[in-house]
């Protein structure tokens, strides 16, 4: 019994470290609507570059000045890609219920890895010693 417990409270303390290094799938298929594919192939392109950077603050490393100018591109285009997110959901609101269905699922995968790249940068940012804009 206390055993159970004993593992129970360990799991629940490494759960969140666990979780949290758990990277993102990219959609693998694609919608059909060039606007709606374009922001997921997008959000996913900063998801993926600023999961390496990620990887290297594990480490506390400093980056150096180019680093440092595209994790603030990162966050700067995670703003525009939500924005361009939301003014894509009143466009497909006239297709197909099944290509409505798939669109909406896809966006919140890309706003869902966009979010975290805009979290994730502006704690790096926040690391780094940068101030944030």
């Amino acid at each position: 019994m206390y055993l159970r417990l004993f593992f129970l409270l360990l799991f629940f303390c490494f759960s969140s470290d666990l979780f949290s290094q758990k990277k993102l799938n990219r959609p693998s298929k694609i919608v059909g609507l060039e606007h709606i594919d374009s922001i997921v192939t997008h959000s996913f392109d900063l998801y993926d570059l600023l999961f390496e950077y990620e990887k290297c603050m594990e480490g506390d490393a400093v980056f150096c000045e180019e680093d440092i100018h595209a994790l603030e591109n990162i966050l700067a285009e995670s703003h525009s890609i939500i924005q361009k997110a939301i003014e894509a959901k009143a466009t497909f609101q006239s297709e197909s219920l099944l290509t409505r269905t798939r669109a909406t699922i896809q966006l919140e995968k890309a706003k869902r890895a966009v979010y975290h790249s805009r979290k994730i940068s502006e704690e790096i940012l926040l690391a780094q010693n940068v101030q944030i804009e």
